[in-house]
């Protein structure tokens, strides 16, 4: 059995197959995907693809990484004979390498089935003989990307006791910031100076990946503003008066 979890968003990725056991399931922004890869493989059918040249079926690695990617399911092909086995040291060597989460599928081809829908995450699908390999990043696709595709969505407002005017601006100052700025440091620095600017006082803001942020700012005695745009989380509230030190 072999498992992936990712961001709904971010992993892009599905595996079935009607002859064999699976689910692919959300809860809320988290994807669950929970198969049977078919039975233990058979020593034969590894030794054959350990000499057998790699067949890349689709890859959005670049050229270093995707030669370390297969070079890594080489090794793992002569150090084991269990999938699950070369599961966890190929997992393991690409968390090392690049950071984020990774995760990595092998099973024997004609067992599973593989599709992808989002091509911004690194992910390497290759075939040695009738072993079939793929190795993806979830949940770490470059804040750059996710600005890109967040100034273009109709912000969703989880909560505000903005006075109608402030809150408009501040919406299109966040869409301003994400189209001026790639990283999130940035986005929450230029909308913290416009809005103290604006409409003075001390304003503290959040801005992060809406499943990471973990954070919220809902007094029923200060003003915030709570939204998503698209997988972008933005918080903003004013400090209390008498806050400063």
């Amino acid at each position: 059995w072999q498992c992936v979890v990712g961001l709904d968003a971010h992993t892009g990725f599905s595996v079935w197959r009607t002859s064999e056991c699976y689910v692919n399931a959300t809860f809320g922004n988290v994807k669950i995907i929970l198969f049977k890869a078919g039975p233990e493989p058979r020593a034969e059918l590894v030794a054959r693809a350990r000499v057998e040249e790699p067949i890349v079926r689709e890859s959005t690695m670049k050229p270093a990484m995707h030669q370390h990617a297969i070079d890594c399911g080489r090794r793992v092909l002569s150090n084991h004979i269990r999938f699950n086995d070369m599961v966890k040291q190929i997992r393991e060597e690409l968390q090392t390498a690049y950071g984020g989460v990774w995760h990595c599928v092998v099973a024997e081809e004609g067992h599973v089935a593989f599709t992808f829908r989002h091509l911004a995450a690194p992910y390497l699908y290759v075939t040695f003989g009738k072993v079939c390999m793929v190795l993806l990043s979830v949940g770490h696709i470059p804040p750059a990307e996710l600005m890109a595709f967040a100034k273009m969505q109709t912000p969703e407002i989880i909560g505000c006791t903005l006075q109608p005017s402030a809150k408009q601006h501040a919406l299109q100052c966040a869409s301003l910031a994400m189209g001026e700025h790639s990283d999130f440091a940035g986005v929450a620095s230029a909308l913290q100076a416009d809005m103290t600017k604006a409409c003075g006082g001390a304003w503290e803001v959040s801005v992060g990946v809406d499943t990471h942020s973990g954070y919220t700012s809902r007094g029923a005695d200060e003003a915030y503003l709570e939204a998503k745009f698209g997988e972008v989380q933005l918080v903003i509230f004013q400090a209390k008066a008498g806050s400063e030190p």
